[in-house]
């Protein structure tokens, strides 16, 4: 059980009886849950609160800059076209394949307020894999960009589609309508009626099958990840009035406008929860870049005053490596988090001197939490830098050991969690729901502990997984996909620490023909996502197995590290 309540006096007060963040116990779905008793019956609350910004720009991408006023009319439009002329009905499922952009903003809120599911597909991801994804989560609609819904067609895709800023040469057809099109329609004069037990989205993850899963998020649970956010904004502006000695307001009154800039995707939970939905809740400015270039990054941190930087690794020393060839004005920037993957000391401490006037922040989630289990900013964070943060006070979380029961304080075992943010399963995938929900708790195949003050620490991971740049790579998927080619015998991927992505994925393999690694490369960038291409090729003639017949995959990541300092 949490103990970041009792030991925070900050959080004490927001989440004290009839505070804003007051957290209660109440049974959803036949489950007790830590909740905010606050908490909105739908996240169309969120969006309806957010029209009172009016004329404040909302998103920034390129030349435009839209309002809040102008994107609810745009939004309120697709709602009312997909209910009157597409038919969509309650809880029926609508993908959505973009890029970010204003556009991708547009249809969630539109599809989420028809009442659909917004069914959020990897736009990086091979084809093969966004038709599995379409046709996994029963979608019955999709609204995707000119690249990936020709990319849809020529797969033989034939769902009824939006398509947004195609050029002159895209091939239209019957099924494919254009995006700006339909946002002239008139809004619908009665809202879908939704509850917090309503199905809100669906994000893929996968497993150790390397087959991706649809997670199924609630409208409590995509809720309460916002709140989660907000609430760890707002204790920031506590903490700054203690250290100042003055009031909330004053501290208030004094910060900039709340500007985020958008790096992670929209359809990664951080991307939709912390940056979108949680801006648009605070009435801040979002930023769009339309691909990542960190001397443009930073260009925009001075022009659009940005005030939060939030990323992965990668990002980050990417910007501070840009940032030494051009003085750039980043005072702005109050608080900066990194995600997806721990930071090492030097990362900090770099981020800590080239952003004087921000506070750090770090914290632990997944997709089937909805984001953000744990998380800590500025001197709660720099009490405990190697940590993944406090446990969040509304989450329930324990450490199990290999005999399934609870370990004591600063002994390892697997992260386990319950509350309002834990996905209600895997879409029309009960054995695999079975396999990490049991009793109500979140079986997260990471491996951890917690301190006496409720910090979180990461060891290791259970699932054959890697992340490189922010970016989930399962080892099982590569091994299957590149396995495929005539000339390798067995195949074995595995990451190594890199200082820039986190981690690297490497793939060891032995041949049953002669081939050089740069056939075995071409034949992955054609099979694989980019960010699934691996860095290295080790030909082997042989493996060492695990008394199972596993190949000890340990070994070949110690030889390769031995072999680079070499």
């Amino acid at each position: 059980m949490s103990k970041t309540k009792e030991i925070d006096p900050v959080l004490t007060k927001l989440m004290s009886p009839g505070a804003p963040f007051e957290v209660v116990e109440k049974t959803h779905s036949g489950r007790s849950l830590r909740v905010f008793s606050q908490s909105p019956e739908s996240v169309c609350a969120i969006f309806n609160a957010a029209r009172t910004h009016g004329d404040k720009e909302f998103i920034i991408h390129n030349d435009a800059r839209i309002t809040y006023t102008e994107f609810f009319r745009r939004a309120d439009a697709l709602s009312a076209w997909l209910v009157t002329e597409k038919e969509l009905l309650k809880g029926q499922s609508v993908a959505i394949n973009m890029k970010n952009c204003p556009e991708w903003m547009i249809a969630y809120v539109g599809i989420v307020q028809a009442g659909g599911v917004a069914v959020l597909i990897n736009s990086r991801n091979d084809t093969e894999s966004m038709m599995a994804a379409l046709k996994d989560s029963d979608s019955v609609f999709v609204i995707a960009d000119e690249k990936r819904l020709t990319k849809l067609r020529d797969s033989g895709c034939d769902l009824p589609a939006l398509v947004s800023a195609p050029d002159s040469q895209f091939a239209s057809d019957k099924n494919s309508t254009l995006f700006d099109s339909v946002l002239t329609h008139a809004p619908m004069t009665t809202p879908v009626n939704l509850t917090q037990t309503d199905n809100a989205s669906m994000l893929f993850t996968s497993g150790t099958t390397g087959r991706a899963k649809a997670a199924i998020l609630s409208h409590l649970n995509v809720i309460s990840s916002v709140m989660n956010t907000e609430m760890a904004m707002e204790t920031i502006i506590h903490r700054l009035a203690d250290q100042y000695d003055t009031a909330v307001e004053v501290i208030k009154e004094h910060m900039p406008p709340p500007c985020g800039l958008l790096i992670y995707p929209l359809f990664h939970v951080s991307g939709l929860t912390s940056v979108f939905l949680t801006n648009m809740t605070i009435g801040g400015k979002i930023v769009v870049m339309d691909r990542w270039d960190a001397k443009q990054a930073l260009a925009l941190v001075e022009k659009e005053k940005i005030t939060a930087l939030s990323g992965v690794p990668a990002t980050h020393w990417d910007m501070l490596n840009a940032v030494k060839e051009t003085e750039y004005d980043l005072s702005s920037l109050n608080s900066v988090s990194n995600g997806g993957q721990a930071a090492t000391q030097n990362l900090l401490k770099n981020i800590s001197e080239t952003y004087p006037n921000a506070q750090l922040g770090a914290g632990y989630g997944m997709t089937e939490t909805t984001g953000a289990v744990s998380q800590a900013n500025g001197e709660a964070f720099m009490r405990a830098p190697q940590s993944a943060g406090l446990v969040l006070p509304m989450v329930d979380m324990k450490i199990i050991g290999d005999d399934g029961n609870e370990t004591p304080l600063g002994e390892a075992g697997e992260i386990c969690i319950r509350g309002a943010t834990v996905m209600q399963g895997y879409y029309n995938r009960p054995e695999d729901t079975a396999k990490v929900m049991k009793d109500g708790w979140m079986h997260t195949g990471d491996v951890g502990y917690l301190d006496e003050e409720s910090y979180l620490y990461i060891v290791d991971r259970k699932t054959d997984m890697i992340i490189s740049g922010g970016e989930n790579i399962y080892c099982a998927e590569i091994e299957q996909t590149l396995g495929q080619h005539e000339a390798i015998k067995e195949i074995a991927a595995f990451g190594v620490h890199d200082d820039r992505l986190g981690e690297k994925l490497i793939v060891a393999l032995s041949l049953n023909m002669p081939t050089e690694t740069e056939q075995l490369d071409t034949y992955a960038r054609e099979k694989l996502a980019d960010y699934k291409v691996p860095h290295a090729y080790i030909i082997t003639d042989e493996f060492n197995y695990t008394a199972t017949g596993k190949i000890e995959k340990h070994k070949l990541r110690k030889a390769f590290l031995d072999a680079e300092k070499n």
